[in-house]
């Protein structure tokens, strides 16, 4: 489980990951930034590295009255070995570790990560309500004591630590959490935003409008998949759906790109997903739903009511009758009638259904009617041109035309293909 973990032997070396990380940055000119997991709850498992991290942990051995809950008596919501942020202690803590790192380390940015894990008081975990204004206010008024941190040693070095916050997608459900998101734009405590991580509840657009209207720009976590349905969850986890993830988030308005929880250097998306440009003439796929439903680990406040976009996959299927048409919208990236390439590329959109696909469906785009036609696997097949679609949303209507009919829509995937060898 721990193989490829090589923390401890670095620590006993007397190596400093941190610093390594530090040094690694001004060497090649990349900006480094700390993340900081605000609720990190992968202790409270009872199997696998759970036991052995809370091991680990003498803070909360030590101080089991700073948690939301207990082995025993676990919260609402969220994992119990969750710091209880009406704390004093665990505010000063996390300014302390901020200013520990700041004083310490050559870094040009701190992420304090809200997403893993958001739960932060223990009232609302344990009752199941939301945040309040006074628990809002507890923690604003730690994010104003971390931002003077910043601003403080940031000019006793002379360059800027610039403070960056993941959260969630969605303002209401952040100030549910204890999130107050726009006050800290607001009062200009923070200098950049990446929102979204294992479940997404807007579209990326409003997202940007929000950022641009504080003047701070906003990043899309685009983390890895968690349908599942094998594979369905397969699909979206290729180099092809990563492009058109980029494409999507990037015509949104997106400042750029946040990988989660991508540890091979390697792979060709850190290569490829900086320019859009390059992507557009690149083989890539669109779905209504990377993520599906969703879940945080370690569990959350619940977010199904708050959530503004598709969630269609295999595991979240949308009912179609013949009195009842279902409509479901997926978000392209390109226009590619205005590419500045020879010829255009080959766009099929691919829509499942829990068996073969009904006879008499009717399928539109942005209210076009498509040529279907069926493939293996219960997919329906159209042939879109390019045309068709419009920059950002676009809405697939699927109707049925026979009186007794009924269908389960189960995944929708949009194809780009290019001929690279015109």
């Amino acid at each position: 489980m721990f193989s490829k973990n090589s923390i401890e032997k670095m620590l006993d070396a007397g190596t400093d990951p941190l610093q390594v990380m530090a040094d690694f940055g001004k060497q090649n000119d990349i900006e480094i930034f700390w993340s900081f997991r605000m609720n990190d709850t992968h202790d409270a498992g009872l199997s696998g590295y759970g036991p052995i991290m809370l091991r680990a942990n003498p803070l909360k051995l030590e101080h089991p009255e700073w948690l939301i809950g207990t082995p025993k008596k676990r919260p609402k919501f969220g994992g119990w070995s969750a710091v209880d942020f009406t704390r004093p202690e665990i505010r000063d803590l996390a300014v302390g570790y901020v200013e520990e790192v700041c004083q310490n380390y050559d870094i040009n940015g701190i992420e304090l990560d809200f997403f893993r894990h958001p739960v932060f008081f223990k009232r609302a975990a344990q009752t199941g309500t939301p945040c309040n204004d006074e628990e809002r206010n507890l923690m604003t008024d730690m994010i104003r004591r971390i931002r003077k941190v910043t601003e403080v040693e940031g000019q006793k070095r002379g360059t800027p630590i610039l403070l960056s916050v993941r959260v969630p997608d969605s303002v209401p459900y952040c100030r549910d959490c204890g999130l107050d998101i726009e006050k800290w734009m607001q009062d200009d405590l923070i200098d950049l935003m990446t929102v979204s991580g294992y479940f997404r509840l807007s579209p990326w657009e409003d997202s940007v409008k929000l950022g641009n209207k504080y003047n701070v720009p906003v990043y899309p976590s685009l983390d890895e998949s968690r349908v599942r349905d094998p594979e369905a969850k397969k699909l979206r986890m290729t180099v092809e759906a990563y492009r058109g993830r980029a494409l999507a988030a990037r015509s949104a308005g997106m400042a750029g790109l946040n990988l989660f929880n991508s540890f091979n250097p390697h792979a060709p998306i850190w290569k490829e997903l900086g320019e859009p440009a390059t992507l557009a003439r690149q083989d890539h796929d669109y779905f209504a739903s990377i993520r599906g439903v969703g879940a945080a680990a370690g569990g959350a406040l619940p977010h199904r009511s708050y959530q503004k976009i598709a969630t269609l996959n295999p595991k979240a299927a949308v009912a179609v009758s013949a009195d009842k048409a279902a409509t479901v919208s997926f978000y392209n990236g390109v226009e590619y009638q205005k590419l500045d390439s020879v010829g255009s590329p080959q766009i099929t959109l691919r829509l499942q259904f829990d068996k073969e696909a009904p006879q008499n469906i009717q399928v539109a785009l942005n209210g076009e009617t498509l040529k279907s036609s069926t493939a293996a696997d219960g997919w329906l097949e159209c042939t879109v041109d390019p045309g068709m679609l419009k920059l950002n949303e676009n809405q697939v209507t699927v109707s049925l035309g026979d009186k007794d009919a009924a269908a389960k829509w189960t995944d929708l995937r949009c194809t780009v293909r290019w001929n690279h060898d015109r």
